[in-house]
């Protein structure tokens, strides 16, 4: 089972259903294995959503020849919060969410992201002060699970 064989056949067919791959992660585990498929959208997704992008997906995988005789199991579901925000639309996707981050240079805050412009992050802390940062200069940012 390989990675970007993976990848490239069932990308398309996300890209189809509007949705992102955003990871594939494949758990070798003696005599039966996990592939586990991320998918998202620009807003979340609907569980409608996640089980016909798992059927669609699950014919796909089934038709490969280089999966091989080896038992697994296909987990398809939506990044969590302990998923990273890398690029831009997982920054939009979550604008006004509390994010933990952590800079390049080591600085660390917990923080609300307020606003998006060209790849510059503006976050707003619980004493309304402000910081900005480029998503370049960002090491690690996960959102905040909230209880209300």
């Amino acid at each position: 089972m390989r990675k970007e064989v993976i990848v490239a056949a069932i990308e398309p067919a996300v890209n189809e259903l509007n949705l992102f791959l955003e990871d594939v992660v494949i758990t070798l585990a003696g005599k039966h294995s996990m592939l586990r498929i991320l998918i998202d959208g620009e807003t979340g997704l609907s569980m409608d959503q996640v089980t016909q992008a798992s059927f669609k997906i699950s014919e796909i995988i089934d038709q490969l020849p280089d999966i091989g005789q080896t038992p697994f199991t296909l987990e398809v579901s939506t990044p969590g919060a302990e998923y990273p925000l890398t690029i831009p639309r997982h920054w939009f996707k979550n604008l006004n969410r509390l994010v933990s981050v952590t800079l390049l240079d080591g600085e660390k805050f917990i923080s609300r992201i307020t606003s998006i412009e060209n790849e510059q992050i503006t976050f707003s802390d619980a004493k309304a002060n402000i910081t900005s940062a480029k998503i370049s200069d960002i090491k690690s940012a996960y959102v905040e699970i909230e209880f209300k």
